[in-house]
């Protein structure tokens, strides 16, 4: 009875193991459409001495993977050119509905005035551009806005990377507007006794602020609090201007 023959197919290679002369070991494999070469040097030159050769050519089959690796990976991300010319000013505003924060609407709303147009393909944002938008924050915000909005950008970014919308970060040669650090004034427990005894006009404004007061909530959080964010004296929110969730105990007083 005849042998089966083994239906065994072995994986295509981009990267090729090739000798010259029977001994010069060389990667051979084509890029952007040329035959390309890579000769390995003289740790790779057979010798014909079979212990020596065998392991010359394990490292050499090492070094074949290690580069058919990299030649994947650049062929993966080789973009569209549709992607890079997808207009990120929707992009980041579709990015901002979704995440539903002040911090990212207020970029948007910047974005639109400085790039009046509407129109800002992808491959338009470098190093240039961002500098340039940098300033504008810089000279028409607070320095606290201006380093907020501007790390939405990098983190729109970042998230387009994910999407496969571009390979690398722009805003990764781009310093961030540095934070200074302002003096913050604290009501003292006298001055709180004293506006808690105060009239207003509104009971519920009052009562919200002296919550506030209590567990340190800034107001837009306070507005959200619900009584299921309260679990045995503990407040539990996930905070909407920074997006993380706090969790801290519930103050005698705010009850």
């Amino acid at each position: 009875m005849a042998k089966k023959k083994r239906n065994s197919i072995r994986p295509k290679q981009f990267v090729r193991l090739r000798k010259q002369d029977g001994r010069y070991l060389y990667l051979a494999y084509y890029l952007d459409g040329k035959r390309k070469y890579e000769f390995l040097g003289k740790d790779f030159h057979l010798t014909g001495t079979k212990e020596i050769d065998t392991e010359i050519l394990r490292r050499a089959e090492q070094l074949r993977q290690k580069r058919e690796t990299e030649f994947q990976a650049r062929q993966y991300t080789q973009l569209p050119e549709i992607r890079l010319n997808a207009n990120f000013l929707q992009y980041f505003q579709a990015l901002a509905a979704s995440k539903d924060l002040k911090a990212w609407t207020n970029t948007g709303v910047h974005l639109k005035k400085y790039v009046p147009s509407g129109k800002l393909p992808f491959r338009a944002l470098d190093v240039q551009w961002l500098k340039g938008f940098r300033e504008y924050l810089v000279n028409n915000l607070s320095t606290s806005s201006a380093h907020t909005y501007f790390s939405c950008i990098k983190a729109a970014l970042n998230q387009a990377i994910e999407e496969k919308i571009i390979t690398v970060n722009p805003a990764i040669d781009v310093e961030n507007v540095k934070r200074k650090d302002g003096k913050i004034d604290f009501l003292t427990p006298n001055e709180i006794r004293i506006l808690a005894q105060t009239p207003c006009k509104s009971e519920v404004v009052k009562r919200a602020f002296l919550f506030s007061c209590f567990t340190g909530l800034r107001l837009s959080d306070v507005k959200q609090l619900t009584w299921s964010n309260i679990k045995e004296m503990t407040i539990e929110i996930v905070q909407q201007k920074t997006d993380e969730l706090l969790r801290q105990p519930l103050p005698e007083q705010a009850t």
